[in-house]
């Protein structure tokens, strides 16, 4: 299990966040807000595991984790994350993450670790979202170098830099996006050198969204990982599958659970689960 004072930090945020206005509890029994349905439809609806183009103003809290088993043991990881992202405009916002993972191998110790802190920027090219007008977006991000204890043998040498294209359109009652992910290691100068061996891969995204109404959303989503160099990226490459569900609670509130199935014998997990909750302000 995840340390007690994971749980903690991640329950007090949703403490925090979850407590209601009057406003809001009256909505509960109500028709939805008209003003607020069209601000939420001026953005493709929120993926639980991948992305969609938009600026959003938000705090996002995300508890899973994974299993993964063969004939000579298990391997298990469970992470508390936190994204918070603030819009300036309709077109531009900056996002900063911080994760958490407890991770722990058959007869080994547990390793309890702070994730790489990501720093980010996110361009969204559309003023409006209506059926059948697609968006797009572009975001770009920079971790720090992998911070102690390493985990098998990752880097801490160099930073991660992420640039992230994503395009997203309604049709209906249907949220339909995909994405393309480029990773790579990086140096302060930005700049592979003679003797630096930078691991890079590719990501591929989808997503379908069906709305069943303004509360209730089913979620099919995919992401495919492959290397840019097999010699060098071990273990990178998998293809995983995650159907699952949100519920807005209002307008604000929103909660989602996703299972993961892999899709590719190879990979890095046989089977998952996570637990997502957003505040939309």
């Amino acid at each position: 299990m995840l340390g007690n004072h994971l749980k903690i930090t991640f329950f007090s945020l949703l403490l925090i966040a979850v407590p209601v206005s009057a406003e809001e509890k009256g909505s509960l029994n109500s028709p939805p807000d008209k003003t607020a349905v069209k601000k939420e439809n001026h953005l493709p609806s929120l993926p639980l595991r991948v992305e969609s183009p938009g600026a959003r103003r938000l705090l996002l809290a995300q508890y899973g984790g994974w299993e993964d088993r063969d004939p000579e043991g298990y391997e298990r990881s469970l992470t508390a994350l936190f994204r918070f992202e603030y819009a300036f405009t309709n077109y531009f916002s900056t996002f900063v993450s911080q994760g958490f993972t407890e991770r722990r191998k058959s007869e080994t110790d547990t390793m309890r670790i702070r994730e790489r802190f990501q720093l980010g920027i996110n361009l969204a090219f559309t003023d409006k979202y209506d059926s059948g007008r697609p968006a797009f977006g572009f975001s770009l991000s920079l971790f720090e170098k992998q911070p102690y204890p390493l985990l098998e043998d990752d880097s801490n040498e160099y930073y991660l830099i992420r640039p992230h294209f994503t395009a997203a359109v309604r049709l209906g009652r249907f949220d339909l996006g995909g994405s393309f992910i480029f990773q790579s290691e990086t140096n302060k100068n930005f700049k592979e050198g003679q003797y630096d061996e930078f691991r890079r891969h590719y990501q591929f995204e989808m997503f379908a969204i069906w709305n069943l109404n303004h509360a209730w959303k089913l979620h099919f989503e995919t992401a495919r990982r492959e290397p840019y160099n097999k010699e060098i990226d071990i273990d990178v490459r998998c293809w995983h599958f995650y159907p699952g569900f949100s519920y807005s609670l209002t307008e604000r509130h929103n909660f989602g659970f996703s299972l993961l199935v892999p899709l590719l014998e190879e990979g890095y997990a046989d089977r998952g689960a996570e637990f997502r909750y957003a505040f939309l302000f």
